[in-house]
């Protein structure tokens, strides 16, 4: 794997988990250009506060106003970048700040480089006049510090009024971290002693922020002639034009921030990988939080079941009341028809007492699923609330997860009686089973299911557990014990899997929201390529400094 590759793919997983976007800007604007023509022109961006005299700056080395300065603030909105009529077609192309737009005209449109060809540039030299790095338009003060990063050298200015500001000097410390050739030009120092004083202080903070090596230029304010600073820019045109009038000079000028800032990429990304981490972390966290919050609901509405809350209705009641009077069972076993008759003759409405006593419990069970799922929901929201790296939940419709809930109930009752016909094959029974009917039989078994999910305590024995066992005796009078235990426990088994699969679909579709937060599987991709990178910039660029 070559450099350039190793830097594509770091890109590419970095723009993938939406992280390190100044690192991304970097390896495209400057490295991967860099690297892939390391004889381009040095390019060299004049950046620094408001009102520093930039563009000022720039027209004085070229000795004539090509760059607007004024008044009103900020002045540099388009950026210009001069070069030599030779160097124009490698700058116009997009060797560097390949995503900027351009212009060639006599004033810039937007925030695109305006490429501006004069014979006064030396060439194998790009200069860009930038915006202020501490604009007040957002815009404009990250458009400063991208350009920033795509430069060979920085150029940065200040005043004597303002060479202590934190804003320039956040840049200053960056570029100290990431190894860039820099120089810097104090503006605007009144004439006299105060030049020695301003530099010596300035020089001192430079050393403290581990810039010591820094060279300085100082210009005296003795006012302009034709827009023109005419004392004071002779001793920095004269370094600049230096730098590419000798081939390893420019070599080493520009191998200075090119392996600077490769050397500084492990620390970066290691920021990087360690916010991953913590994110991956956090969606581990909330994952877990949401599984388990979704499992206790299905943990919950088994309990509730096994408690009979489904069962505490007035036609449940009525159901088993008359079920269970004495002599039933003599009934049942001389004659369903008349059992039949009789409970048919309680209700009023033309629905079969066991078709009635079906939909309460099919009722009474899907209201326990949803409610118990929207609590479950609420949970989780109120949980993930607190992290500062939880999504939103998105919320359910309480509709369509009722006609869902709706949906299993009815399914669980259909593959229930199913499960009551196939029993009923062979049996000595089935005339008997039949006779009393299909639905009866399954209405007495969901009876006998509440029971066998568990949780019957106390005085919730008498409502369950009572209403359980006139189901029980039902079946056994039809099938026989053995065969009633097989059925319960298949009955029960089967709502068990279908109220956990709905639980955890429901935990599903919130954990499908963490969805956009990286994993630990991210971070340790980006620690090996961003390993890989140091590899082939050693193989690849052994000399230190030398980009020969």
């Amino acid at each position: 794997m070559s450099l350039v590759s190793a830097l594509n793919e770091l890109k590419h997983l970095l723009k993938s988990v939406n992280q390190g976007v100044n690192i991304v800007d970097q390896i495209d604007d400057y490295l991967i250009p860099r690297l892939n023509r390391l004889d381009a022109p040095l390019l060299a961006v004049l950046g620094g506060s408001t009102g520093a005299g930039k563009s000022t700056i720039t027209n004085s080395l070229i000795g004539q106003v090509v760059s607007e300065a004024g008044v009103l603030r900020p002045t540099t909105r388009s950026p210009l970048l001069l070069c030599n009529p030779d160097d124009q077609a490698w700058f116009t192309a997009g060797g560097v700040l390949p995503e900027l737009p351009r212009s060639t005209g006599a004033r810039g449109t937007g925030i695109g480089l305006r490429i501006v060809p004069l014979a006064a540039i030396p060439a194998g030299l790009g200069l860009i006049d930038a915006p202020d790095v501490d604009s007040f338009e957002v815009a404009n003060h990250e458009l400063a510090a991208q350009l920033l990063r795509a430069a060979d050298l920085w150029l940065f200015t200040t005043t004597a009024a303002r060479y202590a500001d934190a804003v320039p000097w956040g840049f200053l410390d960056q570029a100290a971290q990431h190894g860039v050739a820099i120089a810097v030009i104090i503006n605007r120092i009144p004439p006299g002693e105060a030049v020695e004083v301003v530099v010596e202080d300035f020089e001192r903070l430079l050393h403290d922020h581990g810039l010591g090596h820094v060279t300085v230029f100082a210009i005296e304010e003795h006012g302009l002639h034709d827009g023109l600073i005419t004392d004071g820019v002779e001793e920095l045109k004269t370094w600049m034009w230096n730098l590419v009038a000798d081939e390893q000079t420019r070599r080493q000028t520009i191998g200075t921030t090119l392996n600077g800032v490769l050397e500084s990429l492990p620390a970066r990304v290691e920021e990087v990988a360690a916010h991953l981490d913590r994110q991956a972390d956090a969606r581990d966290r909330l994952e877990t939080i949401a599984r388990n919050e979704f499992e206790h609901a299905a943990d919950s509405v088994m309990l509730q079941a096994g408690r009979g809350v489904a069962l505490k209705t007035e036609v449940i009641d009525r159901f088993v009341e008359h079920v269970g009077t004495s002599g039933w069972m003599d009934q049942l076993q001389r004659t369903a028809g008349r059992w039949r008759d009789k409970l048919v003759s309680l209700f009023t409405r033309e629905d079969t007492p066991e078709d009635l006593a079906a939909q309460e419990i099919e009722g009474g069970l899907s209201l326990i699923v949803t409610q118990t799922l929207l609590d479950a929901q609420d949970r989780v929201q109120s949980t993930w609330a607190v992290d500062e790296h939880a999504p939103t939940l998105p919320p359910i419709d309480s509709d369509d997860l009722s006609g869902r809930v709706d949906a299993m109930v009815a399914q669980w009752r259909s593959d229930l009686l199913a499960m009551v016909r196939q029993e009923a094959q062979g049996k000595v029974g089935v005339a008997r089973g039949l006779s009393i009917g299909v639905n009866a039989i399954g209405v007495a078994l969901m009876l006998a299911v509440f029971s066998y999910t568990g949780g019957i305590t106390g005085g919730e024995v008498a409502v369950a557990g009572g209403t359980a066992a006139i189901g029980q005796a039902m079946l056994s009078a039809v099938f026989g014990d053995q065969a009633v235990r097989s059925l319960v426990k298949a009955a029960a088994e089967d709502l068990k899997t279908r109220v956990y699969a709905l639980a955890n679909s429901q935990g599903q579709v919130a954990v499908d929201a963490l969805a956009d937060l990286p994993t630990h599987d991210d971070s340790a991709r980006l620690r090996a390529l961003v390993e890989q990178v140091a590899v082939e910039h050693h193989r690849e660029l052994p000399r230190g400094g030398n980009t020969a």
